[in-house]
């Protein structure tokens, strides 16, 4: 079973976990994550033990190292780039609603995705010209 800690902390904008504005969102994705599945030997087994905390602090004494740290807010950004480096073997994940325009955008073929999924995440990403 996969560690996924959720940060919520941080912020962008006007935006920020202090004033509760991820809150909702972290209920939403915690609740997904936490009825996740996987097959295991012939049956299904929870996918993830799932963890929302407010500090990086506190996911890295859960993670110690392994796991899915999962930011709420492209704020973190440089957090998540400086525990990236120090833990390799670690996933980072991001949420964002503003992709930096000079970031390389990586999205994986694999997902279970709707097609018009798909296209927003595509269409989405692309600044209007």
């Amino acid at each position: 079973m996969k560690q996924v800690v959720i940060v919520n902390a941080g912020g962008w904008g006007s935006l920020s976990a202090e004033k509760g504005d991820y809150d909702e969102f972290v209920g939403y994705l915690q609740r997904i994550l936490d009825a996740a599945e996987e097959k295991v030997r012939e049956r299904l087994e929870k996918a993830a033990e799932v963890h929302v905390v407010r500090s990086v602090k506190e996911a890295l004494d859960i993670l110690d190292g392994h796991g899915v740290l999962v930011f709420m807010t492209r704020g973190m950004l440089g957090e998540a780039r400086r525990i990236k480096a120090r833990y390799e073997k670690m996933v980072v994940v991001v949420l964002t609603g503003l992709i930096p325009s000079d970031e390389v955008i990586i999205l994986s073929k694999g997902w279970d995705l709707a097609m018009n999924q798909l296209q927003r995440a595509i269409l989405d990403i692309i600044p209007a010209s």
